[in-house]
């Protein structure tokens, strides 16, 4: 039976091949693969070191791709190494299964028994059930099935045929056994030859035939035995490697399993020590930033202390202005309290009135008795008075209109006294919106302090769960990036599992089809066995065949030959690969070494930082503890006000109580003077019966006294009208001189005015301006020189002060930066609190603006309400040219000058704070304020001008008032020498009467003319002491000049390291704390202004309408005497 060549089966096994390892390389290695390449993949699987992208090349697993991902994970490298076991277990079957197919082998010293077969068997299943791998297994319990079905066959007894004889090409040597050899080793790396394809029946043929062929001198059961001692011992090498494989992947496994793990912790160490990195970087950042802003806030906070010092001194001088407006205030309600004393004199008077009517009463009644007696004569001329009844009628009408006319007067006092009750409910209200406001003002503030102290803890407490939610931000987003990362890695490996598992599958289903194939082989191989029993005679006959089979077989030895000069080129290959890896195994532990020296090192440099972050948490608990304490002391502060407020209010009930006793007596005597009233109008209706009696007398008497009075009237009306012209010159003359001195200070506020502003103009100028004002004011020579002289020094002082504060921040700000440069961690925290501290200073100060800006608001709607009162009690009468009213309007216009003067003092400092909170003033600007200072002075000086032109203006006024005080007098002793002089005939009662009537009237116009002029010589004395308080401002300003100047400029607290951290905080908190308290007083000093605005607005009504009852009661008297007005 000759062997045939099936192109068909050749096709089919390279096309299996190629699907199972890979198609061969150019140079004809086994897997399509390079010497290097083989190699190395022969290193990586003796030391477990995984590539995968390589090792799924080189074990021949179609369909992997680990090119899209450098790193997978150890299930995908668990799986490849199945793979390679797998096709490593069937090399080893086909080892075991090829020396059993050629039937010989050499023979190796083993114990002769058959019992090793089964030994054999038995250590394959013990072996396939000790493995943890099922390829392994699978693969060991298909080499016991082949081995024991291999056992079976050859334990067949053997039928010989009679023919049998030695072959000629048999030699002692036995070179059957090597060409068995190389066509063993050559199934071992073709195995689709030997095991995945059934041999062809001439195949078949020629390998009986090499079976059955024995050298000559031995028998077939002794080849048999050899040969199973061989395949025994071969089998127990190969068991013995398969452990050993087993062992090495298992170590591999493990190996793996580790690296995976050092690679994962330290890929999560790289990424923590990034992130690190990052947070670092971006505190750097923010510190630098932090920098930035500190540095701006330093020179801000510088500028605003000198602004606020400035502003101060304003402050301080707009403080003694007000003090002194308070004072003038002071000397008004004085006089509104001489006012209602003024009032109860009228009230007594009217008491004495009440009294001489019971007088007249009592004359009356005597007067009576006289009048019945000559009632009888009376009777005769009845006819003669007929004709006179109704002349006493009509002046009946006439006493009854002068009744009504004192009933309105009354009428008019009880109105009077109502207004007084409203205008005092009307304070009453008003102090008690007062007290209301300052209670809600105090609430307010307290409730600020809270905020504020809450607002600084929830600050706290948001900036750290700021940080640490950003920290779990960034880690999580870390672990987001990485989970990410891992999700698609896993989806690679799923993919690549996958397709590895379809291919195992498809493997498995061939391997199956395979195996069937073989089995169907193997019972073909029985059968050929009895046919070839029976045919062995026939073997004689193709001996030539046998020859040519040989040839074939010494091409294969070739081709066996060839292919082991290739395994071991590719054994150096795999040899260098292993070196190569072994370098690469070093550079991988010297990176790791890097790694865990810079995880060291950064363990410590964050250990440092948490050291620093706690010595900073310890400083700003310290700074936290300040902070209480000052809170204390100002808890403490406020209960003391707290204190005074309620000692303040104590007073202010009691002076209540006092002002509702005095209500309460007015309201009495209000009562009592109605009383008198009701009876005086009973009196009157009695007397009017009795007055028809005496009109005859009346009338002669009347005409007598008309005669005198014509006479007297003409004679005082020429003296009236001498006096009157020479008052008029005299009055003419001193308004001149007023005049030409309210030109002079008109000229020197328009000269004020129009000056530029001081030092934009040389000193020869100034001095020339300076004498020019010296000869227009000679009275205030010698004090306009010195205030002069003050106002240069104050000058060149400013400017010096400037200079060395510009000197000094630059040196601090130079320093600042330094220092900042070299530490850019530098309290960085307490800085953030200071700033936030001079924040909250000026959220208050705003605040307490726009309380002030609200109480201006209020004061000028009650002004614009005092004016309209004051436009409604204007009246025709009220046009008297009174000259206390006159110097009260002038007050009254005054005060609106003031309170022009503040709000716009109050605009501007509105405008400066608005320009301190939105644009920081830089160093360049102090100029701008050494001018704003200079023009603040010369305004200082020009009010002193004009204060003191004011005080000239009241002397002048005080003089003219002693004048008429003491032409009055002089009337006064003209009517006392007329009273003693002059005799009324017949008519002696009622004259003197009306004499005592009209001279206790005089003295009361004289007493109101005293008590006006002491009013005014208090008012001069208040000028005097408003001119005083400023000249006090000026000179307290000149101090603060030269004490600044003689002062250090203040380090910034930051930059001096060894200065305590608090003290810098205390000092700007005591400024704090010092302005708020000057911006109270200036609040205070507004209301109380506007109270006492609003009391000379009172006070001028009051005037008018009391000018307004002297001339109603002048009249009264003069229609009483039976006088005309005109006199008066």
């Amino acid at each position: 039976m000759s062997y045939m060549y099936d192109p068909d089966t050749d096709a089919r096994a390279s096309a299996l091949r190629t699907k199972l390892f890979g198609s061969p390389g150019a140079d004809g290695n086994v897997y399509g693969e390079g010497t290097a390449r083989s190699r190395r993949r022969q290193d990586r699987h003796d030391r477990g070191v995984s590539d995968p992208g390589r090792l799924s090349a080189e074990s021949g697993v179609a369909s992997l791709d680990t090119t899209a991902e450098p790193r997978t994970s150890w299930k995908s490298l668990l799986q490849q190494s199945r793979n390679q076991e797998l096709a490593d277990a069937i090399q080893t079957s086909l080892d075991l299964a090829g020396p059993r197919a050629n039937g010989s082998e050499e023979s190796r010293p083993h114990s002769p028994t058959h019992d090793s077969d089964s030994g054999i068997s038995h250590s394959l299943s013990m072996s396939s059930l000790k493995t943890k791998s099922p390829v392994i297994a699978r693969a060991l319990s298909l080499l016991g099935e082949t081995y024991d079905r291999r056992k079976e066959e050859l334990t067949r007894p053997i039928h010989r045929s009679p023919s049998w004889s030695k072959p000629h090409s048999y030699s002692t040597n036995r070179p059957q056994n090597s060409i068995y050899r190389a066509q063993s080793h050559e199934s071992l790396h073709r195995p689709q030859d030997s095991l995945f394809r059934s041999p062809s029946p001439s195949r078949q043929q020629s390998q009986d035939s090499f079976i059955y062929a024995t050298p000559s001198g031995m028998s077939p059961e002794k080849v048999l035995q050899d040969s199973l001692q061989e395949s025994e011992s071969r089998r127990l090498n190969l068991v013995d490697k398969l452990r050993e494989a087993q062992e090495t992947l298992q170590l591999q496994t493990e190996r793996l399993t580790e690296a995976e793990g050092k690679l994962n912790e330290s890929k999560m160490t790289v990424a923590n020590m990034k992130s690190h990195q990052q947070q670092l970087e971006f505190r750097v950042n923010t510190l630098e930033k932090d920098k930035a802003d500190l540095e701006a806030t330093q020179i801000e906070g510088i500028q605003r202390r000198d602004e606020l010092h400035d502003r101060i001194g304003q402050l301080d001088a707009e403080l003694h202005s007000l003090q002194a407006s308070y004072s003038t205030l002071q000397a008004e309600y004085r006089q509104r309290q001489a006012l209602v004393d003024q009032t109860s004199t009228a009230l007594n008077m009217m008491e004495q009135e009440n009294t001489n009517f019971q007088k007249t009463k009592e004359t009356m009644g005597r007067e009576m008795t006289a009048l019945k007696e000559s009632l009888q004569l009376a009777k005769l001329r009845a006819d003669k008075l007929e004709a006179e009844k109704q002349v006493s009628q009509q002046e009946a009408n006439n006493l009854r209109e002068k009744q009504q006319a004192l009933i309105t007067q009354n009428s008019e006092v009880t109105q009077k006294l109502a207004e007084v009750t409203t205008s005092y409910a009307h304070l009453k209200d008003d102090w008690s919106n007062i007290g209301d406001e300052f209670s809600r003002v105090k609430q307010e503030r307290d409730s600020l302090f809270s905020r504020t102290s809450r607002l600084e803890d929830v600050l706290a407490d948001a900036k750290s769960k700021l940080a640490s939610v950003t920290a779990e931000k960034d880690r999580l987003f870390q672990e987001k990036i990485d989970l990410h990362q891992k999700v698609q890695k896993m989806t690679v490996d799923k993919e690549q599992l996958m397709k590895a598992k379809h291919s195992v599958e498809e493997q498995c289903t061939e391997l199956h089809v395979d195996l069937a194939q073989a089995k169907l082989s193997a019972d073909k191989n029985n059968q050929e066995k009895v046919r070839v029993e029976q045919e062995l005679n026939a073997v004689k006959k193709v001996s030539e065949d046998l020859s040519s089979e040989l040839s074939m077989v010494k091409h294969n030895l070739e081709k066996a030959q060839e292919l082991n000069k290739q395994l071991e080129s590719s054994k150096r290959l795999a040899a260098q690969q292993q070196l190569m890896l072994e370098g690469e195994l070093k550079r991988v532990t010297q990176d790791k070494d890097l790694l865990n020296k810079s995880f060291e090192r950064l363990k410590k440099e964050q250990e440092a930082d948490r050291e620093r972050w706690d010595e900073q948490q310890r400083n700003l608990r310290e700074t936290l503890q300040e902070l209480r304490d000052n809170k204390q002391q100002l808890d403490t502060r406020t209960r003391e006000l707290e204190k005074k407020l309620s000692l303040a209010n104590e007073e202010h009930q009691y002076t209540m109580g006092q002002i509702q006793a005095e209500c309460a007596e007015w309201r009495d005597t209000c009562e009592r003077l109605t009383g008198m009233l009701e009876r005086k109008e009973d009196e009157a209706r009695n007397l009017q019966q009795k007055l028809q009696d005496i009109q005859e007398k009346n009338s002669a008497l009347r005409m007598e006294q008309q005669l005198r009075t014509m006479k007297e009237a003409e004679l005082t009306e020429a003296q009236q009208e001498i006096d009157r012209l020479g008052e008029e010159k005299q009055r003419l003359q001193q308004e001149n001189v007023e005049n030409q001195q309210v030109i002079r200070l008109l000229e020197m506020q328009k000269n004020i005015l129009t000056k530029p502003q001081p030092g934009s103009e040389p000193y020869e100028q100034l001095q020339a301006e300076v004498d020019r004002m010296k000869a227009e004011l000679t009275l205030n020579q010698d004090k306009l020189e010195e205030l002069q002289r003050d106002r240069t020094q104050l000058i060149q002082q400013i400017e010096e002060l400037m200079a060395e504060k510009d000197s000094s921040l630059s040196l601090d700000r130079t320093k600042m930066s330094e220092i900042l440069i070299n530490h850019p961690t530098i309290r960085t925290a307490e800085l953030d609190e200071r700033c936030q501290a001079l924040e909250r200073e000026r959220i208050s100060l705003q605040g307490i603006n726009d309380d002030i800006k609200h109480q201006l608001t209020k004061l000028e709607k009650e002004n614009e309400v005092l004016r309209q009162r004051l436009s409604a009690a204007d009246s025709p009468s009220g046009t008297d040219t009174n000259p206390a009213l006159l110097q009260l309007q002038r007050e009254n216009e005054k005060f609106q000058e003031d309170y022009r003067r503040l709000k716009a003092s109050y605009n501007e400092l509105e405008n400066r704070h608005l320009r301190l909170i939105s644009s920081p003033e830089s160093p360049g600007d102090r100029s701008d304020d050494s001018k704003q200072m200079k023009k603040e002075i010369t305004r200082l000086e020009s009010q002193v001008s004009l204060q003191r032109g004011q005080i000239v203006l009241l002397e002048n006024s005080k003089r003219r008032l002693e004048d008429q005080n003491k032409k009055l007098e002089a009337k006064v002793q003209e009517l006392e020498e007329r009273e003693y002089n002059e005799s009324f005939p017949g008519n002696s009662g009622v004259a003197d009467e009306e004499k005592t009537v009209l001279i206790e009237k005089l003295k009361g116009e004289k007493e109101k003319f005293r008590r006006e002029v002491e009013s005014l010589s208090s008012q001069l004395k208040d000028a005097e002491i408003i001119q005083e308080k400023q000249e006090n401002v000026i000179r307290s300003m000149k101090e603060e000049l030269e004490d600044e100047k003689m002062r250090k400029p203040k380090k910034i607290r930051f930059l001096d390291e060894l200065q305590p951290p608090q003290e810098s905080m205390d000092e700007v908190g005591a400024e704090l704390l010092h302005v708020r308290g000057e911006l109270q007083k200036v609040w205070d000093m507004i209301h109380v202004k506007g109270w006492g605005v609003r009391g000379a607005r009172q006070a001028v009504g009051g005037s008018s309408s009391k000018a307004c009852r002297g001339a109603a009661r002048e009249g009264q008297i003069a229609a009483e005497s039976g006088q005309p007005t005109k006199t008066r």
